[in-house]
């Protein structure tokens, strides 16, 4: 999947997490293969269907961190919904996960991208 994720395949990189734990010897999705996974749309341009693998990664119990978080401001941003990017930035206020550099810089390129930085 990281692998996918360097080269831009998301599609690829979608079909080898859909994948996952299939069968009795495979993996069973986390929060890396679904951080990287969410990485990889976002790199493709793909915004929806990393938005959707956040709320997958919540509907499964899996934790998600500051990758996570930053990832799907990112998406949001990339996708044009500043409100939703800033929706993501609260809850991620609100919980256990602390922000840092780079979940800002995704938060300010989304209010940027929406003109809502005043």
């Amino acid at each position: 999947i990281s692998a996918c994720e360097k080269s831009l395949e998301w599609r690829q990189a979608l079909r080898l997490f859909s994948g996952m734990g299939q069968s009795s010897v495979d993996q069973e999705p986390n929060a890396i293969t679904f951080n990287t996974s969410i990485s990889a749309c976002v790199k493709g341009s793909s915004w929806g269907k990393a938005v959707q693998l956040v709320s997958a990664m919540a509907l499964k119990n899996i934790q998600s961190d500051k990758i996570t978080c930053s990832a799907a401001i990112s998406a949001c941003s990339r996708g044009g919904d500043w409100e939703k990017s800033l929706r993501l930035f609260g809850v991620m206020g609100r919980s256990k996960v602390r922000f840092n550099v780079i979940t800002c810089n995704a938060a300010t390129s989304a209010f940027d991208t929406g003109g809502e930085w005043e």
